[in-house]
């Protein structure tokens, strides 16, 4: 789907620093509506400058997986990723060096105007998403994907079922591989309550 404006709150967090570490990811098209929410844990031990360079890359991949957009404004929590990324601070950490790099050449890939503004932690949505992820609640799944169950099940109306209703079982359906997400997940109607 195209979209003209795109807002993607993005989160990492560390527990320990380094220790375990999650990403989370919100997007919302220019109307409010959320097209999607996802996150997921970090392998091995990460800092928090890390997982914040990670919520970044992996969120910009997970839109441009299956959207186009003209205009991708992105906030975060992190005063460090967002002015290292603008070039406002020097990046001495070799592995944040390294991150930073892979985000930018990221962002450059959308094809997107990028705007990058700083938010609040209690105003990054973000940051629900790797709350769900840390305390497990993710129904099972290796990620946590949350989704517009309308989107998905006019996806899977189209692509997995081949238009017979009847079949529609988007329970049946979280329970596997789905081609919408590139994920194995869980779905969460979020409608556009949010």
């Amino acid at each position: 789907m195209h979209y003209n404006w795109v807002t993607m709150y993005v989160d990492g967090a560390s527990d320990g620093n380094p220790g375990p570490s999650v990403v989370g990811a919100k997007a919302k098209d220019d109307e409010g509506n959320v097209i999607f929410a996802v996150g997921e844990r970090l392998a091995g031990d990460k800092t928090a400058n890390q997982a914040e360079y990670y919520a970044l890359i992996f969120g910009v991949n997970t839109l441009m997986e299956y959207h186009t957009v003209d205009n991708l404004r992105i906030l975060t929590d992190s005063a460090i990723v967002l002015n290292q990324i603008l070039g406002k601070y020097r990046v001495l950490n070799a592995e944040l060096k390294r991150l930073k790099e892979k985000a930018e050449e990221t962002l450059s890939g959308t094809g997107a105007q990028i705007h990058l503004a700083k938010v609040s932690s209690k105003q990054n949505e973000a940051h629900k998403v790797c709350e769900k992820v840390k305390s497990g609640k993710t129904g099972g799944a290796s990620g946590l994907v949350m989704v517009n169950l309308d989107e998905v099940k006019d996806y899977c109306k189209k692509n997995c079922h081949a238009g017979d209703v009847r079949q529609f079982d988007h329970e049946d359906c979280a329970r596997k591989h789905c081609p919408l997400l590139g994920f194995t997940y869980r779905i969460f109607d979020l409608g556009n309550r949010e």
